[in-house]
């Protein structure tokens, strides 16, 4: 049946292929920190690989915002609530354009100071922006300048008393505080497809979800292959699912168990260092990778390593795409990732 119809299967991916112009570079265990919306990403290059992604970063409810801020006894829980409507829009995955991070935009090396551990995990950044609210409190005596100073520093209001922009923050989180009512508190999820032609294999699709609850993150994947062997087309597939364990917001680590048509391999074993912006993620397995990438502003650069490909990008953004150059150190080869979102 493959052979017969395999023309129409190929033309058929192909089409889809056509509608799918690409973020590049972005791992499977990065995805889940991108800003929620749909992206397209699309690579090619002068060896004849070709890949095209598409995927969705959305949101699911994790708990209630009643339930969540009965943990909060040092503030009023309306104010708390009423703040993180402000900072985040009670998304656990929030990331500012400043790395302030999570439901109480905390920026990392103030987390640091204070031993916050994870500022992905709701209860963890929710325990960070308590403490500071109490030293700023202890500071001032004053709640508009304990909740403008949050937003400017303890410093600034230090220095300079209630700014403008103080004053607005502050503003913000009372109006936000009167209208607060329960609302769900959501954590990231991904879904997507990318489609594949390289290294003889005639077409590869790999179908994907995630999602992040708490300090873990889990994956699933099933790949279809589709080879020309002998002029007919065979049929292959493998399945996966692994877990990610995330105890600081700047190391997660997992394992990952995978099964294909001649029975179970060998598991993978997943280790991401770093932020969003600044991260390190390999793999070992039998299909191991090496994945490094750096954000500065509009810029970014990126070394990735996989079976017999070594690609160093660069590139930049412009408003709502993504463009970088690429080339294989192996391969000796040059490309470009175009990317929508």
């Amino acid at each position: 049946m493959i052979k017969k119809n395999g023309p129409y299967i190929l033309i058929f991916f192909v089409l889809i292929f056509f509608q799918s112009i690409a973020s590049g570079f972005e791992n499977d265990f990065a995805k889940l920190f991108l800003k929620p919306r749909i992206y397209f990403d699309y690579f090619f290059d002068t060896a004849q690989s070709i890949d095209a992604d598409f995927f969705v970063v959305s949101k699911y409810p994790i708990m209630s915002s009643s339930e969540f801020l009965k943990a909060v006894w040092s503030q009023e829980r309306s104010m708390i609530g009423g703040q993180i409507d402000v900072e985040s829009d009670f998304y656990t995955h929030a990331i500012s354009s400043s790395k302030a991070l999570g439901l109480m935009q905390i920026k990392y090396q103030t987390a640091s100071d204070m031993h916050i551990e994870n500022l992905f995990d709701p209860y963890d950044n929710l325990k960070g922006a308590l403490e500071y609210h109490g030293y700023l409190r202890r500071l001032f005596n004053d709640e508009k300048k304990q909740i403008a100073a949050y937003h400017d520093g303890p410093g600034s209001i230090q220095r300079q008393g209630m700014s403008i922009t103080g004053d607005q923050y502050y503003n913000q989180v009372k109006s936000s505080q009167k209208k607060y009512k329960s609302i769900m508190l959501e954590s990231p999820s991904v879904f997507g497809v990318s489609i594949s032609f390289e290294n003889g294999t005639i077409l590869k699709t790999h179908f994907y979800n995630s999602a992040a609850y708490m300090k873990f993150e889990f994956y699933n994947y099933s790949d279809i292959y589709i080879n020309k062997k002998n002029d007919s087309f065979m049929l292959d597939y493998e399945l996966n699912s692994s877990v990610l364990y995330f105890p600081r917001t700047v190391i997660a680590f997992g394992t990952g168990v995978t099964f294909e048509d001649s029975g179970f391999k060998n598991g993978d074993y997943i280790l991401r260092l770093g932020f969003p912006w600044r991260s390190l993620i390999v793999k070992l397995g039998e299909e191991s990778s090496f994945t490094f990438k750096e954000e500065y502003k509009e810029f970014f650069y990126c070394l990735k390593l996989k079976n017999s490909s070594a690609i160093v990008a660069a590139g930049m953004k412009f408003n709502d795409f993504k463009v970088s150059v690429t080339f294989d150190l192996l391969k000796k080869s040059f490309g470009s990732y175009i990317s929508i979102f």
